[in-house]
């Protein structure tokens, strides 16, 4: 990987060339966009949340009985966590009659999760200590 001297300068993982700070400048201007942010990634910042995002990514809607079996917790723990993330924008509901299901609000949750996971496996070694990897 080529070594990038200019530091307003950085590359996407599709090799696409962009100025860090016109990019910053347009992801932070928005304090509505900081809100929505800070909430999406705290829903998401739970092992047990993120563990339900990926059943349902890759099971399709749920009910919270189907996803407290899988995850191997009480169903009013799914529950509270489900409350989070439909909180959070990162779930739909579906109502049939007493029946809930739930599934992912769009499949850019699971890029996103790529993406985290791309960025710990190429940062590992310098990722601190105090994450479990």
């Amino acid at each position: 990987m080529p070594v990038n001297d200019d530091p307003l300068q950085a590359e996407t993982l599709g090799g696409e060339r962009f100025n860090v700070v016109d990019s910053a400048s347009t992801l932070l201007a928005s304090d509505t966009a900081n809100r929505f942010a800070a909430a999406l990634l705290a829903a998401l910042g739970h092992r047990r949340r993120l563990r339900i995002v990926r059943l349902l990514a890759r099971n399709g809607p749920m009910s919270v009985g189907e996803i407290a079996k899988e995850v191997g917790a009480a169903q009013s723990n799914v529950s509270q966590h489900l409350a989070v993330l439909m909180r959070s924008g990162a779930l739909l509901r579906e109502e049939a009659g007493a029946a809930r299901r739930y599934s992912l609000r769009d499949g850019r949750l699971v890029e996103l999760l790529r993406l985290v996971e791309e960025f710990r496996l190429e940062h590992r070694e310098d990722i601190a200590e105090g994450v479990d990897a």
